[in-house]
């Protein structure tokens, strides 16, 4: 538990960091695995519970900023990802950008 707690934090981190990225460099699920451990697939659980507590925390889902390895989102808006998403897509990466971001906790 303490590890994943941890692990959660860093994680959150990281992605916080990213949030200057352009939108052609991204971070991907591939270097979350490699920063990280674990593999490609299997970072969707991290990201769920960081989706959880960034809603818990009335904050836009921070998230949205990993793609895939081709710069496409696996899933948005709780469904795979479809091109037509694009806008609603990009929309929501403005909104994780303009937010004025904590890191102080993972509550």
């Amino acid at each position: 538990m303490v590890q994943q707690i941890r692990n959660d934090f860093a994680v959150r981190a990281f992605l916080l960091g990213a949030l200057r990225r352009k939108e052609t460099h991204l971070p991907t699920y591939g270097e979350l695995a490699r920063c990280f451990g674990g593999s490609n697939q299997g970072q969707q659980a991290v990201l769920d519970r960081l989706a959880r507590q960034c809603e818990g925390r009335r904050e836009p889902d921070l998230t949205v900023l990993v793609v895939n390895a081709q710069g496409h989102p696996g899933r948005f808006m709780g469904r795979l990802w479809h091109e037509d998403q694009r806008p609603e897509w990009q929309q929501e990466l403005e909104r994780v950008r303009a937010h004025p971001w904590a890191n102080d906790d993972l509550q």
